[in-house]
């Protein structure tokens, strides 16, 4: 009787071990499969147009400047990135116009067209500067507006004049 008891001790340990280690890799490789947390990035409008200092890396100069505007705007990103001729497909020549002043508009650039002057007045984040120089405008906006221009004259916009 003793040798029948003591002959499934081993069979039985055995499997014990056998299900522990299928539990412990089981387990294992349901954590690997789980999805990991993706960044979400919303943007938030505000009323009011804002200047945020983004630092660079390790370096002894000051920040730099980036204009983040808030509200409708055709080129959101025009005072930071360079344009390209894939932005400007599918635009109106008016877009092509607003899109090209409202660069000149978040520094202040008081509008003599009636029209241009019109249409920024009744944006929120516009505030009209006379002391206005083209000299506000960074190297990215200065070519960019160059950029619309162009665009705006190859299509005949009456606006481009």
């Amino acid at each position: 009787m003793k040798e029948k008891t003591g002959s499934l001790v081993w069979p039985i340990t055995l499997i014990a071990i056998v299900l522990i280690i299928a539990g412990v890799v089981g387990w294992g490789i349901r954590y690997s499969k789980q999805p990991k947390p993706q960044l979400q990035v919303m943007a938030v409008p505000y009323q009011n147009p804002q200047v945020i200092y983004v630092p660079q890396p390790a370096q002894p100069e000051p920040p730099r400047v980036v204009y983040v505007p808030q509200g409708n705007f055709v080129f959101p990103d025009s005072s930071y990135r360079r344009l390209n001729s894939n932005d400007l497909l599918g635009k109106t020549d008016w877009e092509l116009a607003i899109g090209r002043n409202e660069i000149y508009a978040r520094h202040g650039r008081p509008f003599v067209k009636q029209y241009f002057r019109d249409y920024f007045r009744s944006q929120s984040w516009y505030s009209e500067d006379t002391s206005f120089t083209e000299n506000r405008l960074n190297s990215v906006e200065s070519r960019n507006t160059v950029f619309i221009l162009q665009e705006e004259k190859r299509r005949g916009s009456q606006y481009s004049g």
